[in-house]
């Protein structure tokens, strides 16, 4: 894709014709010279031409088999910047998007599964990707058949046992109308090259490489889930919650196989990341920190501080480059980070139904996370899934301002969006997730103190 200072061309084209109201490009003119600039924009008018038609097949399909159809929209640019802070490709970054929205829209629809049809050719090219990628045992097991998503959501793939071709071949004998994606064809994205480069290759020089892929995969998880299973019994022995992070008996720890330390610090530290995931190279780095006796250890947002026979393991609130901060709030109480300027204040339980910073008791579970944003984060709002991005331009909050509001969350994702909460800004604003049940007469009251 061609590139023009910070974004995309075809970004900023998207951008220009989604604020006119009523465009189709099916239904326009362009004033075409075959020069430069008018053939950039031919290429840009027929991406977004076709982004049209396979809303259209999508929505007349759907329409004439009588099947009720969610459409979840994500911001122009939300996938580029959510790629470029998390340092993960673009079709990465798009899938965390898909994922969170298909959770968010099961959920509030009440729907206990998502069916998607991934097939035998993208077990076999994820695969690959992950090889080549330094991938754990975890990765290398390919696309689950089965998945669960938490929150009673699970993942049905019902298609991985079919191979590409199959398919084809059912489309045609059943003269099926089908969108066909045109970045198929570039080679452009990783999974492409991997389709049109390497499998032509490995056929060539390997007949039976798909099935040896497979096989390899299904000898690897049985190793993994080994290991896993170890790992899941001495988190049990040795991990214990404490205050807004961990505490992790050293002795234990140290003890322990090296596969099984890796494990453990991956998902300590993995829980207090959220979902952004630490690198390898992190997690070995605190390991070996750890084992040579370094009393305290920071970095990727993480500290570790080694007394009293225990690791104490907890966010570390020294971002690079923003304001961010990161509590964990067990239950009503006082919570500080020492050293910092980012304090929560008391979370105070009311006698009766509150305003502005109080949300009800019944509209969440404890333990609450309150944090700065993350790019892609989604409310359900009424049934719609609703970017935070977007609530926040809506509100005209100040850019300046956005990376440091308080977004809510529980076990269930996003509780709320609550610039109300920030002690000296004045701002009135609060979005809270969608809840259908009585709200009660108790509540909490929220104010974050301290931020500059």
């Amino acid at each position: 894709m061609v590139r023009m200072g910070s974004g995309t061309i075809l970004t900023k084209v998207y951008k220009y014709f989604l604020a006119v109201s009523g465009f189709d490009p099916v239904n326009s003119l362009l004033a075409y010279s075959g020069g430069r600039d008018s053939s950039t924009l031919f290429h840009g008018l027929r991406k977004l031409q076709e982004l049209e038609e396979e809303r259209r097949l999508v929505a007349q399909t759907c329409t004439q088999a009588r099947v009720a159809l969610t459409v979840a929209r994500i911001r122009t640019g939300a996938i580029q910047e959510r790629s470029t802070a998390k340092r993960i490709g673009i079709e990465a970054a798009a899938r965390e998007y898909r994922y969170r929205a298909i959770t968010a829209i099961a959920r509030s629809h009440s729907l206990s599964y998502v069916i998607t049809a991934h097939t035998r050719d993208d077990l076999s090219e994820t695969l690959l990707r992950r090889i080549f990628s330094s991938s754990s045992s975890s990765g290398l097991k390919g696309i689950p058949s089965v998945r669960n998503l938490g929150e009673g959501i699970t993942v049905l793939r019902p298609m991985l046992g079919i191979s590409r071709r199959e398919i084809d071949e059912y489309i045609q004998k059943e003269r099926l109308t089908v969108s066909e994606d045109s970045s198929n064809e570039e080679d452009l994205f990783q999974r492409n090259k991997i389709r049109k480069i390497l499998k032509p290759s490995l056929v060539r020089v390997f007949p039976g490489w798909e099935k040896g892929l497979r096989g390899t995969s299904s000898r690897v998880s049985i190793d993994g889930d080994f290991i896993d299973k170890a790992a899941e019994e001495a988190a049990q022995r040795c991990i214990f919650r404490y205050m807004e992070g961990f505490r992790v008996s050293t002795e234990r720890y140290i003890s322990q196989h090296r596969a099984i330390r890796l494990r453990l610090l991956t998902r300590v530290c993995g829980s207090l990341q959220g979902r952004v995931s630490l690198s390898w190279r992190a997690i070995l780095e605190f390991d070996r920190s750890i084992l040579s006796g370094t009393p305290k250890i920071r970095g990727a947002g993480i500290s570790i501080e080694r007394r009293e026979g225990s690791l104490f393991i907890a966010p570390s609130l020294d971002f690079h480059g923003h304001r961010g901060y990161f509590f964990l709030i067990p239950g009503p109480g006082i919570y500080r980070n020492a050293g910092y300027s980012v304090v929560s204040e008391k979370v105070v339980i009311l006698k009766a139904q509150g305003k502005g910073n109080t949300i009800s008791k019944n509209a969440f579970t404890f333990p609450l996370v309150m944090r700065t944003r993350k790019p892609g984060d989604l409310l359900v709002v009424d049934g719609h899934t609703v970017l935070v991005d977007d609530i926040l331009k809506d509100w005209k909050v100040a850019p300046s301002i956005r990376e440091v509001i308080p977004i809510l969350e529980d076990s269930k994702g996003i509780l709320a969006v609550m610039p109300i909460c920030l002690e000296g800004y004045g701002l009135p604003y609060r979005k809270f997730r969608s809840f259908k049940g009585p709200l009660g007469e108790e509540g909490i009251s929220l104010t974050l103190k301290g931020v500059r």
